[in-house]
């Protein structure tokens, strides 16, 4: 594994059409991308985007998390496989206890940089007998 450095970039956005959801309408979407990035600048995304109404979490509280957790994810290495992705399990259960949405940026970012530098989808790298197309 090789180490990464990461990054946030909040964003705000309308709606090319409203989403209709059980729990409301929403016009925008706010949130922000993970950026995590190699020594080679390989770039790899997480979105951490909770959704009012329906998430357990709200924008502030994944925001105020993600501040607390910057300097300990610094020192996280890349992962070459999706196996040594998930020896990172406890580390995610701690840090992102309460904020699922944080989770899921992280575990994304670091499987989508993970797949780039492996040259392959993201899809791919998660499972070998995957489908190309949906």
């Amino acid at each position: 594994m090789t180490t990464c450095r990461w990054s946030s970039v909040p964003y705000l956005g309308r709606l090319p059409r409203p989403i209709v959801t059980g729990h409301g309408t929403y016009q925008e979407r706010s949130g922000f991308l993970l950026v995590v990035r190699d020594e080679d600048g390989i770039v790899g995304l997480g979105d951490v985007a909770p959704l009012a109404g329906f998430s357990t979490e709200t924008l502030e509280d994944v925001m105020a998390r993600w501040v607390a957790i910057q300097s300990e994810v610094a020192n996280w290495r890349i992962p070459a496989t999706w196996q040594e992705l998930s020896t990172l399990s406890p580390d995610f259960d701690r840090l992102t206890a309460g904020v699922p949405s944080v989770r899921y940026g992280l575990e994304t970012a670091l499987g989508d940089l993970a797949s780039r530098r492996a040259g392959i989808a993201m899809a791919r790298w998660l499972s070998g007998d995957c489908t190309e197309e949906v």
